[in-house]
């Protein structure tokens, strides 16, 4: 079982808790939870309750790993982030189950991988939207980096709607490098490292710039350069036209 670090963003404390159990963020607090791989767990959000809940993972697991959570209070707003750095043959196959029980909750999931070696990534998104449940506004995305020919990503959404006063929204995207942009870096003298480092952070820029804690967004920053791998591709050539 790994730890999750747990702080009140209004009060500064923090804790850590063994993942798998299940965490209840209390009424009306403001909380931030990091994450390092994506394990079985239940959160529940009481009335008034916000979490920024951050997934950073650079080690795949094995099989696929259900993260639930539960909307029971009414205002509650939840913010997934996920930032994933898959390298060498990790496999990271999860599914987020988003539970609304109650009125005018509120929840964003949006994951964001970049994708090296052969390494793979399996995202499926639940949301479930219950009768009682109307006013909630909910969207889910998730955006591919693939840095690798044999980098592999998959999107499942699936959305359960019993409500009828409701926002649902989803949306994926795969992409590569812009191999003028690195052919661009390159010939300015940037070195391609440094090049690859600019280009990711870039890709997660929006990400982390949605985290509301000033130390766990420069810590992530730094873990994100230091979790890329050398830069493998070929700088001798332009690109083709």
């Amino acid at each position: 079982m790994r730890e999750l670090l747990l702080k009140n963003l209004e009060t500064g404390k923090t804790e850590t808790i063994v993942s798998g159990s299940e965490l209840v963020i209390a009424k009306e607090t403001n909380m931030i939870c990091v994450a390092s791989a994506a394990e079985e767990c239940k959160v529940v959000l009481q009335e008034g309750s916000r979490l920024t809940f951050v997934l950073f993972a650079t080690e795949g697991w094995e099989g696929n790993q259900k993260i639930t959570f539960e909307f029971a209070g009414r205002n509650s707003e939840l913010q997934c982030l996920g930032l994933i750095v898959g390298t060498g043959k990790s496999t990271f196959q999860f599914e987020t189950i988003s539970r609304h029980l109650t009125t005018n909750t509120k929840a964003s999931y949006r994951i964001r991988a970049a994708m090296f070696d052969r390494s793979a990534v399996d995202y499926r998104g639940n949301l479930i939207i219950t009768k009682p449940a109307q006013m909630t506004d909910t969207y889910l995305s998730h955006d591919t980096l693939l840095l690798s020919d044999y980098a592999r990503a998959r999107t499942i959404p699936a959305l359960e709607i019993e409500a009828d006063d409701v926002k649902a929204g989803h949306a994926a995207t795969i992409g590569k490098v812009d191999d003028e942009l690195m052919f661009y870096l390159l010939s300015r003298g940037i070195e391609p490292k440094e090049a690859e480092q600019m280009l990711i952070n870039s890709f997660f820029e929006s990400q982390l710039a949605l985290i509301p804690d000033e130390e766990i967004r420069e810590g992530l920053t730094k873990a994100i350069i230091k979790a890329l791998p050398l830069p493998s591709f070929d700088h001798a050539e332009s690109p083709a036209h």
